[in-house]
């Protein structure tokens, strides 16, 4: 019973902490409740989302991965939110766009998911197109490389028959 309390204590604390914007201290909080509830999927949904707030995002991606372990439809939805997000923050849209979609399938009604959804299939698209423009570019520039190095290696061989034809 003693147990059973000092854990609904951490989590409180760790709730508190995160409401008031100490993350550190949340996550401190959640992993003292987590010493005895070592696979909830609440405490490591709450892990990852303070550890997401520091901007901690391959640890809050690891937590929320370990949160996907749940069966409540709704946390697994969140989840999915959330990883999104954080994929977001790390650049990986492709990922994103998986993770949101994913979100919509387990809750069709979540805006913030449509949202960012579209936001992350956006930004993989604007990101190709550089890609794709440098790429381009480069091979232009190899190629007026290799055009320059060509007609300086047909000047030498001119060069080199008119030489020898005035010896």
């Amino acid at each position: 019973m003693v147990t059973f309390c000092k854990v609904k204590e951490d989590i409180r604390d760790g709730n508190r902490a995160y409401d008031a914007g100490d993350y550190k201290k949340s996550i401190e909080s959640f992993h003292k409740a987590e010493t005895e509830r070592p696979e909830d999927p609440r405490l490591q949904y709450n892990i990852g989302g303070a550890a997401y707030q520091l901007g901690e995002y391959e640890k809050a991606q690891d937590y929320f991965n370990k949160a996907l372990g749940t069966t409540d439809v709704a946390l697994e939805a969140k989840t999915h939110y959330n990883l999104g997000n954080t994929f977001f923050k790390m650049q990986d849209y492709p990922q994103a766009i998986k993770s949101y979609e994913t979100a919509l399938k387990l809750d069709p009604n979540d805006v913030n998911a449509k949202v960012n959804l579209e936001l992350a299939r956006r930004m993989l698209k604007e990101n190709t197109k550089p890609q794709q423009n440098q790429q381009q570019n480069q091979q232009g520039e190899n190629q007026q490389n290799q055009d320059q190095q060509n007609q300086q290696q047909n000047q030498q061989q001119n060069q080199q028959q008119q030489d020898q034809q005035q010896q």
